[in-house]
């Protein structure tokens, strides 16, 4: 997500993209008599790091390594065949899944499971990730879609987005630099959510913040677009009481400098500009540093 966090569940827009990198579901079906499903998950090294076996019939683990994990993955299987009751209801199954980044760099392990689950159970991915994991969204919408977008929801509450792209010139000295610190949306948006109400009530407020999000969305140079980041970083830091990147990594801000957040503040990613990048590299030496361009799909 590169702007509109915390606010996506409010009405405003969000303006996210893909990456390069995903997970792929491999499922092998025996039509012969059983109900049992045998779920293995392997990290980007090719290492499996987790497995459950579960009885398709009750949708119960019947022996797992992570507790955790098997009952979210009980979860997002029965809530699938909730919406389609005649999801995995005979045979036996394999099922191996297999991420393609460090699940530690906050790129959606998450969402892309959900979407992957929702293709093979042939349900809405939304309704899916909405039923299970709450939240706006925005990342099985994006997980889904494959494109870059502007998402928001409307006066219903109902999920809606378009198509939009990003100059490959604007983000040419962008880099994402990874601290290697998970960071749990979910828990991060409650700890903001009082001061998140309040705003959503105030309309002076949030047309202020809308009119920040129209000027990202117009921003057709890397000056206008850092520019309009770096606003919104601090009118979101001011409104809710947090940290800015600046401040999380005691680094001054520099004009024409861009550093902040990508998602959920305190880990996870950090986006900045060349600019941060050379006159910064000892805060950044210890992190996995990757181009923009190289990994974020922007069209």
């Amino acid at each position: 997500m590169l702007a509109g966090e915390y606010l996506a569940l409010y009405g405003l827009e969000t303006f996210a993209f893909p990456v390069k990198y995903g997970q792929k579901l491999t499922v092998w079906q025996s039509e012969s008599d059983g109900n049992e499903l045998k779920w293995s998950s392997l990290n980007y090294l090719g290492e499996t790091w987790f497995k459950v076996e579960i009885d398709t019939d009750s949708l119960l683990e019947k022996t797992t390594d992570n507790a955790t994990v098997s009952g979210r993955i009980c979860e997002l299987i029965q809530t699938a065949r909730d919406l389609n009751p005649n999801f995995m209801l005979k045979g036996t199954y394999r099922v191996e899944i297999e991420l393609e980044f460090d699940q530690a760099f906050g790129l959606g392990s998450s969402s892309t499971l959900v979407s992957l689950i929702a293709q093979w159970a042939k349900v809405d991915a939304l309704e899916l990730q909405e039923k299970v994991f709450g939240g706006s969204g925005y990342d099985a919408a994006v997980s889904s879609v494959q494109k870059p977008l502007i998402y928001w929801k409307n006066d219903k509450n109902k999920p809606n987005w378009a198509l939009w792209q990003m100059d490959l010139e604007v983000s040419k000295d962008w880099f994402l630099c990874f601290p290697g610190i998970k960071v749990n949306s979910r828990r991060s948006l409650k700890e903001v959510k009082k001061q998140l109400e309040l705003i959503s009530t105030d309309s002076f407020m949030m047309a202020q913040l809308d009119n920040i999000l129209q000027q990202i969305k117009s921003a057709d140079t890397a000056d206008s677009m850092e520019l309009s980041l770096e606003i919104w970083q601090a009118f979101i830091a001011q409104s809710l009481g947090l940290k800015t990147a600046y401040q999380d990594l005691n680094i001054e801000q520099m004009k024409g400098g861009l550093c902040k957040y990508l998602g959920a503040w305190g880990g996870d990613v950090f986006l900045v500009n060349k600019l941060i990048l050379t006159a910064n590299k000892d805060k950044f030496e210890s992190m996995e540093v990757v181009p923009w361009n190289e990994i974020v799909l922007n069209s």
